[in-house]
């Protein structure tokens, strides 16, 4: 005969990995879309740092005043307002 509380217990852990896994699927979502989106977004930068926009030095002044003043912090990004005026 099966003991009891082994059987409960491995029940209950299956049941809360079940619950884990319903509550991070629409995380996991958003997390796969970000990676995405990274990615392509790296690959315009590469393509950019080999072939220049014709106001490259526009976009050199903007990437030497945006860079420096940047605030990186654990939680979150802060970069200074741009104004292209």
């Amino acid at each position: 005969m099966p003991d009891i509380k082994a059987v409960l217990n491995d029940e209950i852990r299956r049941l809360a990995r079940k619950e884990i896994r319903l509550a991070t699927a629409p995380l996991m979502e958003v997390l796969k879309e970000q990676k995405i989106i990274i990615s392509a977004l790296k690959k315009r930068i590469d393509q950019l740092e080999k072939n220049p926009l014709p106001n490259a030095p526009l976009m050199l002044l903007l990437k030497l005043w945006i860079v420096p003043q940047s605030r990186v912090t654990k939680n979150s990004v802060s970069m200074p307002p741009v104004s292209f005026a």
